[in-house]
């Protein structure tokens, strides 16, 4: 029997990009395509469609609007933004109103796939997620797996939550590194308070800055109000630091002063703020390496890694492997 392939759902207003991707991906997977975004929600609600590619120009709707859109009609499809080199404000707003990717015009083909197999693998993984969720609750809920390994992992979840140590969790893309801390937070005495996730691979190095810490009016061109960043969002409760093996060293010398210091400056401000915030940070990447090589910081990875946690890739969650965690 042939394998279903994936829906591939395309919106964008230049016949010339719907051609090619239909030429570059009609063989891997199902293709949608449509010049019309009014058409496209109204034929999309329905299509069930696994990956959304969004052109972020286009007339009538807007990408950003439609992306809003879309993400109430039908969540759970993965949207990735198409979008003109040098909009990177334009894509970190559509990453904050929930799409899972972007991708840069003229686009390069191997990246267009690399990413829609992630968005299908995040996809698949979600469904998985739900359909587990339903036969369970508390903390531990959303985490795929029952066996030996899984259950030392919840074990290690529940002897740390309690504490404010700082968490470095390890694991392959997909493998739930997030769940873990979210499961960490949901546990621990901060649960009434926010949790705030961050991808630092999502955001620009001029941006990083202003996104973890804020700015005052006034600071920088376009700054015309104050604004405040994800740390202080999660005064009081978690922050959460996706790939953090992507930080540049100029942001892992300010994080490890915030580490250090317990407070953060926002841009333009003469005076530091106090926060109350655990760091849960997250890499698929091996930092010692990266130490060894010089592009980590050795002091900051020490203060990161206070308590290491493995996340076993779900290939391997039907077998009892060895142990990978480390006790404290």
């Amino acid at each position: 029997m042939a394998k279903i392939k994936s829906l591939v759902a395309v919106v964008d207003d230049e016949d010339d990009i719907l051609q090619t991707v239909r030429t570059v991906l009609k063989k891997d997977y199902s293709i949608l395509t449509f010049s019309d975004p009014e058409k496209a929600l109204r034929e999309l609600e329905s299509a069930d469609a696994d990956v959304l590619l969004l052109d972020i120009k286009m007339p009538r709707i807007d990408g950003l609007s439609f992306l809003k859109k879309a993400k109430t009609l039908f969540p759970d499809t993965e949207v990735i933004m198409l979008t003109a080199v040098g909009d990177s404000r334009t894509a970190i707003s559509s990453m904050k109103a929930g799409a899972y990717d972007y991708i840069n015009k003229p686009f390069d083909v191997e990246e267009l796939r690399a990413s829609i197999e992630k968005a299908l693998e995040k996809r698949s993984l979600a469904k998985e997620n739900r359909a587990y969720r339903a036969s369970c609750d508390g903390a531990f809920c959303e985490i795929i797996g029952s066996c030996d390994v899984m259950k030392r992992l919840f074990e290690l979840v529940a002897k740390i939550a309690p504490t404010d140590s700082t968490v470095l969790i390890n694991g392959e893309t997909g493998s739930g590194k997030e769940l873990v801390a979210r499961a960490i937070h949901k546990s621990s005495k901060r649960s009434a308070k926010p949790f705030v996730a961050v991808n630092c691979a999502a955001i620009p190095e001029n941006l990083f800055e202003t996104e973890l810490f804020g700015h005052e009016k006034g600071s920088f061109t376009g700054a015309f109000e104050r604004r405040t960043g994800r740390f202080e969002h999660a005064d009081g409760g978690t922050i959460f630091l996706d790939e953090i093996g992507c930080l540049s060293m100029a942001m892992q010398a300010k994080l490890l002063r915030v580490l250090q210091e317990g407070e953060i400056s926002r841009v333009g401000a003469s005076d530091p703020l106090k926060i109350d915030v655990r760091v849960i940070c997250a890499t698929n990447m091996d930092l010692m390496s990266m130490v060894k090589k010089g592009t980590f910081r050795q002091d900051l990875f020490y203060r990161l890694n206070v308590i290491p946690v493995f996340v076993p890739p779900l290939r391997d969650r039907g077998m009892i492997l060895p142990c990978f965690f480390t006790d404290f």
